[in-house]
């Protein structure tokens, strides 16, 4: 794609834009036009406050709720501290409640580490072992969900895009 096939398609969006309609970026040739600009770091000064203008537009036309940063920083840290919590309290819970308490824990704090370190955790306020093999099979699950599925759909694949790009 050339420079002024990167315009027109700019241009397209734009006008879809103006006229109060949620352009289809793809059909547009507006992703081709990102990709064709990130090629050429000469044409990056040029191009990229209209980019990012139009995809943001675009983004909010299509979301119907939108929230500030902060109050989803806010809500990840209370799941994070409420997660932090139920391990605490489940250390004074008896059977089958503690093994219950410390699932649920590890699902509000999830990553991919975290099951993995709460493991030893639960051994050591002896849980019934069904729970510490759930704990590694929901480490296992993420971390096969990680390996199978966002190297080609998520947030590896754009990762990945990205960095090959920079070469």
């Amino acid at each position: 794609m050339d420079e002024t096939a990167v315009a027109n398609a700019l241009a397209a969006c734009e006008q879809e834009l103006q006229a109060g309609r949620t352009p289809d970026l793809r059909a547009l040739g507006f992703w081709r036009a990102v990709a064709a600009v990130k090629r050429h770091p000469e044409l990056v000064d040029r191009y990229a406050t209209r980019i990012a203008t139009i995809d943001r537009a675009a983004f909010r036309r299509r979301v119907r709720l939108a929230f500030p940063v902060t109050l989803g920083v806010i809500l990840l840290d209370l799941g994070l501290f409420g997660g932090l919590l139920l391990l605490g309290i489940a250390t004074f819970v008896d059977h089958p409640w503690r093994e219950i308490i410390v699932l649920v824990a590890a699902g509000a704090i999830a990553t991919k580490l975290t099951p993995f370190l709460v493991i030893p955790y639960a051994l050591a306020i002896g849980t019934d072992m069904w729970a510490v093999l759930a704990l590694v099979g929901l480490g296992v699950v993420q971390i096969l969900t990680d390996v199978l599925y966002s190297v080609r759909a998520s947030d590896w694949k754009k990762f990945r895009r990205e960095m090959r790009l920079a070469r």
